[in-house]
């Protein structure tokens, strides 16, 4: 367990539950940050896209890997592709949230670049590969700004009108809060920032913003509920 919030649980669910979605027959993408310490030639990780990714700080570039998570149970053609998120400056680090103990100060634009990178993906991916999701999947805070985006900056977005939003908590401890200062880093309008939506004891609570905007929540397990 790490201070940000990072267990063996979540990184093994993030692993495990696409791969049981696929052998249902489920056509499944999961998208993560293209951190450092993946290897990316171990997991087949090839150029696949680029992204022009809007954030509160300007348009920045991001590189799209796509690789597959192979299983014996299920055809190649149906395997699981991951699509990695790559922008060096922000995953190319030692850590994934911390060093030392210490949380990276620019987590937040780190994370919301990532959930906005994921929107962006979504409309490219739709349009090139002709695949629409019926449903988005988010896991803890660093995830939850996707479902926000999804539902408010993308709400006018045809392609993304019928996708459902599924957040699921996995350990609560760690929620995403930031300074109330910091807000206007997220791109998203001060009508959001009340006790309805992100607003938490006068901070910003991404894990809150998961909360509110999904259709349904859920957890690692019924205890923990």
């Amino acid at each position: 367990q790490t201070p940000s919030g990072l267990n063996q649980r979540e990184a093994d669910v993030a692993g495990a539950l696409p791969r049981e979605l696929a052998r249902l027959g489920h056509s499944v993408r999961l998208v993560i940050p293209r951190y450092g310490t993946i290897d990316g030639r171990k997991h087949g990780f090839k150029e696949w896209t680029r992204l022009a990714v809007p954030t509160a700080s300007g348009s920045i570039g991001a590189i799209i890997e796509r690789g597959c998570l192979a299983d014996p149970g299920v055809p190649a053609d149906r395997s699981v592709q991951v699509l990695a998120v790559r922008h060096d400056p922000y995953f190319d680090r030692h850590g994934l949230y911390q060093e030392a103990g210490v949380d990276y100060p620019d987590n937040l634009e780190r994370f919301a670049f990532f959930c906005r990178a994921g929107m962006e993906l979504l409309l490219v991916h739709g349009k090139a590969a002709a695949w629409k999701p019926d449903l988005l999947h988010a896991h803890d805070w660093q995830t939850a700004l996707s479902i926000v985006y999804l539902r408010t900056l993308y709400a006018g977005q045809q392609a993304l009108k019928r996708i459902g939003a599924v957040f699921t908590i996995h350990n609560i401890g760690y929620q995403g809060i930031f300074p109330a200062a910091d807000y206007w880093k997220t791109g998203l309008g001060p009508e959001l920032f009340t006790l309805k939506g992100l607003e938490f004891y006068g901070s910003l609570n991404l894990l809150k913003g998961g909360l509110v905007f999904a259709d349904l929540l859920t957890t690692v397990s019924p205890s923990y509920s």
